[in-house]
């Protein structure tokens, strides 16, 4: 969290990988508050600036409350508007996964007018057209997206 505080470019990493022991955490209460005191708002803001990674783990954040799911982020705060807001951006940003686009689906028959026009008026607001992958190589990007959004380790350079 130090380096992070000091260096906004670690903040998303910050976030998916904390240095606390999930198995433990009664031990690293304190932590683990700091943790969540700052996690979700450094995710929201590398959103908001088109940061893919942050973008899939903020769908997972608010919409996978499944018991054995992903455990990165370890952060859950399940949230349907939400989730169909950063789902929906996935798409607009050409990340199409079949599982999360069903669960959108399904999040937008649940959801009442005025919700869903909340959603798109975020969806509007945060989307960046400058982070929008292009076809040439998409799966690839989709694949690197993905995989730091679970395992997100940055360059031993930038963190000295």
């Amino acid at each position: 969290l130090q380096a992070a505080q000091a260096d906004p470019r670690l903040r998303v990493w910050a976030a998916l990988q904390p240095a606390l022991d999930q198995r433990y955490f009664v031990n690293d209460l304190e932590q683990w508050q700091q943790y969540r005191q700052v996690a979700l708002p450094w995710l929201e803001h590398a959103a908001a600036e088109g940061d893919l990674t942050a973008v899939v783990a903020l769908a997972r954040v608010h919409g996978d409350g499944r018991r054995n799911g992903p455990r990165t982020p370890p952060l859950r705060q399940i949230d349907e508007p939400r989730s169909l807001i950063y789902s929906t951006l996935m798409e607009r940003y050409g990340i199409e996964l079949p599982p999360v686009q069903n669960a959108a689906e399904q999040t937008r028959a649940r959801l009442d007018p005025a919700q869903l026009a909340e959603v798109d008026r975020r969806v509007t607001e945060l989307f960046r057209p400058e982070s929008v992958l292009p076809p040439q190589g998409r799966e690839q990007r989709i694949r690197a997206v993905m995989r730091r959004s679970f395992e997100f380790t940055p360059p031993a350079t930038d963190c000295e």
